[in-house]
């Protein structure tokens, strides 16, 4: 059996790696364009290495893209990505192979449905299910008039999006299938077995190895006890807010706990443009959050507005709380999320003292 992942952060990576383990009768390549997630030579090195039962595929997208986009310069992005000219007929990406495939897989995982190589593969696969990305399956997405025309001449909504509505998408694993906001996502979704994934996680030879290729053993304060990690998220690119805005929000949570004499480590969200906040500690930005819990670190607290980095399955605080409810995680209800932070970052201090 051949299993292929379609990774675009080291979170992704994580939870395929794990399933190789899990699956290990099945074959397993992982492709992770590089373009979305910079992977250091060292890590790529470590990785082959370590998992020698892994193929990996360490490529950006664009590759693939130049080779796929053969319309004229004038057509829009959008379509250029979506159709070509090959051998005097048209193309989608999903009959295309380029020089990506040399056989077909029996199943593949992915954890986001936009990217152009997500067609691809999807379209060389016997089965295509997508595993939660964070909490992005949960939300609709207003589209643009031109993308909305395009989706509407595919049958597909013209107004909002949904990742994992597309046909091509067979099935939609999720933490919680309940939160998914329409039937058509609903329909084909299933609860993910997060448990056995953690399982896997807590392994120690499985530990060792993931601590290992990222190079990451100890952190630069032993002093966790008195800390706090809080996870910053690239809001201005995703159109919450703008980036004056984020910054002074980060800025209220983390001077909330400097005034209380507590060491603030910050973790910025690796799409994120890089800032350096006063008053904090930097955490590394390439490894997955998740791997601080399989180094046994637990701090007093971890925040974040609202991250999947903040997980019961994952134990990586004492106490661990988003502060924006999903329900207003987003650009409409921006004004309100000074009024959750303050409510919850006061509650939660004041009922773990």
């Amino acid at each position: 059996m051949e299993i292929a992942h379609l990774c675009i952060t080291y979170n992704h990576l994580l939870y395929a790696l794990s399933s190789a383990i899990i699956k290990n009768k099945a074959r397993h390549t992982i492709y992770m364009p590089t373009d979305y997630q910079f992977v250091p030579e060292s890590t790529r090195i470590n990785l082959v290495n370590t998992f020698p039962e892994v193929k990996f595929v360490f490529e950006e997208e664009s590759f693939f893209l130049e080779e796929f986009m053969t319309m004229p310069s004038f057509f829009p992005s959008i379509v250029k990505r979506n159709l070509s000219i090959q051998k005097y007929r048209f193309i989608r990406p999903f009959s295309w192979k380029g020089s990506l495939l040399s056989k077909p897989f029996s199943l593949l995982y992915i954890y986001h449905s936009g990217p152009f190589l997500a067609k691809v593969l999807a379209g060389n696969s016997k089965k295509t299910i997508l595993r939660g990305d964070g909490f992005a399956n949960y939300k609709e997405r207003k589209i643009g008039v031109l993308k909305g025309s395009i989706r509407f001449a595919f049958g597909l909504p013209f107004s909002k999006q949904v990742w994992g509505e597309e046909p091509w998408v067979d099935e939609i694993e999720v933490v919680d299938p309940s939160l998914l906001p329409n039937n058509v996502v609903k329909n084909k979704s299933s609860k993910l077995d997060i448990g056995s994934i953690v399982k896997v996680c807590n392994e120690d030879h499985f530990k060792r190895a993931i601590i290992d290729c990222f190079s990451l053993n100890i952190l630069p304060n032993s002093d966790f006890e008195s800390s706090v990690l809080f996870l910053t998220q690239p809001l201005d690119t995703a159109k919450l807010c703008s980036t004056e805005d984020m910054h002074r929000i980060n800025n209220l949570v983390i001077d909330f706990f400097v005034q209380r004499g507590l060491t603030v480590y910050i973790k910025q969200h690796p799409r994120e443009d890089y800032k350096t906040y006063k008053n904090t500690l930097e955490l590394s930005r390439s490894a997955p959050i998740e791997i601080y819990s399989l180094l046994g670190v637990k701090f007093a607290y971890a925040v974040s507005l609202h991250s999947a980095g903040i997980q019961d399955e994952f134990i990586i605080a004492k106490i661990q709380k988003n502060l924006v409810p999903l329900c207003d995680f987003h650009a409409e209800s921006f004004h309100l999320w000074k009024g959750f932070v303050d409510k919850n970052l006061n509650e939660i201090f004041r009922t773990s003292n």
